[in-house]
């Protein structure tokens, strides 16, 4: 009788074989998913990952590229109603309504953001109008002495009144890169013994007849607050140290057209410039501080510094712009008004 083989099962030799197999195949699913999920778009799955919404607004402008927010070269003032570029006699209109004395500092922020003016406009900017009795009108030529009783007080741009010798160097005070901050906090004046002292120390012992200021051009990179706050307490402080000191507050003299075309600079130009003389005409409204416009005689058609005025490509004038200087501060004068 022929006996039958026994043939013995292999499988389970293979057994490891295959269980390697089976796991490396989940492994590549669950990778797989994992990538999906992790590349998915904000918009694929209904969520930014950071808000609860499923409708997020986009704030700023982006790079397709990096996705970083772009940096904005114009000054947007908070919607108050239809963003409508204003014509020229709208903003005329408007300022008509700027008529009353400002409350305190948050009030002279949300006038200028209710007149609705286009900073950005340069060729159109003005401040007429505003704030009836502030902006020092024209006038007759109020003379040499009043000119000689007079301190001016700023950044680097006031220095070129002594620098070309259009003012005694003694009556002009200027210091670089000064913020109405750095001029009221900051030991900045020199006395002959090497002692250092705040310039609102040097008034109370000058206690000049009259001082006009002239600062802001470094400050263009302040908040609206920020600046008004710290110049309004400039304003007190030197009406504390010498009570009997007229002050006169200058408006920012304008900017070149390099500034305005150089992408490199971010606020530092024209249309910061017309913002924060905006803000300083409500602030010598507050403060019953007359206000002198030089800008005006400084710009050009485009709303930009005259060349004919200009030392170099930015901020800094000639002996020709000094004279100009001078001469519309003594036809602009407060005696007659």
């Amino acid at each position: 009788m022929q006996k039958k083989r026994k043939y013995k099962r292999r499988s389970s030799a293979n057994a490891p074989l295959i269980a390697a197999v089976a796991i490396l195949c989940v492994t590549l699913i669950a990778l797989t998913f994992v990538y999906i999920s992790m590349n998915r778009k904000p918009s694929e799955t209904g969520s930014t990952g950071t808000g609860t919404g499923t409708n997020q607004q986009k704030t700023a402008d982006t790079t397709p590229e990096t996705g970083k927010q772009q940096p904005t070269t114009e000054y947007i003032p908070p919607v108050t109603a239809d963003p409508v570029v204003p014509t020229t006699e709208q903003n005329t209109t408007a300022q008509q309504t700027a008529t009353h004395k400002p409350a305190d500092i948050d009030d002279i922020i949300a006038i200028a953001d209710s007149l609705n003016i286009d900073v950005n406009d340069l060729s159109g900017f003005s401040l007429d109008g505003l704030y009836p009795g502030t902006i020092l009108k024209k006038t007759e030529d109020a003379g040499e002495l009043y000119q000689s009783e007079t301190i001016f007080v700023g950044d680097s741009v006031t220095l070129a009144l002594s620098y070309w010798k259009y003012h005694p160097k003694e009556k002009v005070y200027y210091f670089e890169t000064a913020t109405p901050y750095t001029v009221l906090n900051n030991k900045l004046v020199k006395k002959d013994d090497g002692t250092l002292i705040t310039f609102t120390e040097e008034m109370k012992n000058v206690a000049p007849r009259r001082i006009v200021i002239t600062i802001g051009t470094n400050a263009t990179s302040i908040s609206d607050k920020t600046f008004i706050k710290y110049y309004g307490d400039l304003i007190d402080a030197l009406r504390e140290a010498c009570p009997d000191t007229e002050l006169i507050i200058n408006s920012i003299p304008p900017l070149t057209a390099y500034c305005d075309e150089n992408p490199n600079y971010k606020v530092f130009k024209n249309f910061r410039i017309n913002r924060m003389n905006l803000l300083l005409v409500g602030l010598a409204a507050y403060k019953d501080v007359p206000f002198m416009n030089l800008a005006e005689e400084f710009k050009d058609e485009a709303g930009q510094l005259k060349k004919a005025y200009s030392s170099d490509d930015t901020c800094h004038v000639n002996q020709s712009g000094c004279d100009a200087w001078l001469k519309y501060f003594r036809e602009h004068s407060t005696i007659a008004q």
